[in-house]
């Protein structure tokens, strides 16, 4: 997989979330989809670079939850975040909108959303409380 890189900034090799989580649930064509997975973020993105990209989307009034996994030496991004709407319309336009969106440190870097595997505010803050202390998710 080939994460972007920004100008000047070394990459980590940001690697997604590898396997299931044990008690999660994960995603059917069946299921309701609010949760979404943001794939491709440069490394040298930090969690406001992100909200920025958000707010382009006109959805960050929609958004209830995000998990935004950095590298473990510095607030930089590990490759990708997770997003929580507030329903799968709004889920849906965000996926549609940020695609268009550019980095300014990374104007080729073109960002993917797809649904998660894990899908719900509720079960997405279960499972990122796994994480390491210094990883823990944003609520709104």
């Amino acid at each position: 997989r080939n994460i972007p890189h920004c100008a000047g900034a070394e990459g980590t090799g940001g690697r997604g979330p590898k396997g299931k989580v044990e008690g999660s649930r994960e995603a059917t064509r069946k299921e309701v989809v609010t949760t979404m997975i943001v794939r491709n973020i440069p490394h040298c993105a930090v969690v406001e670079d992100m909200m920025v990209a958000l707010e382009s989307t006109g959805m960050s009034g929609h958004c209830d939850f995000y998990y935004f996994p950095t590298t473990r030496k510095r607030p930089t991004s590990s490759g990708f975040m997770f997003l929580n709407f507030t329903s799968p319309a709004f889920a849906a336009q965000f996926a549609e909108q940020i695609k268009f969106y550019r980095f300014s440190k990374a104007p080729t870097a073109r960002l993917r959303a797809t649904p998660a595997p894990v899908q719900g505010k509720e079960a997405n803050e279960v499972v990122s409380m796994q994480a390491d202390a210094g990883l823990r998710p944003q609520v709104r």
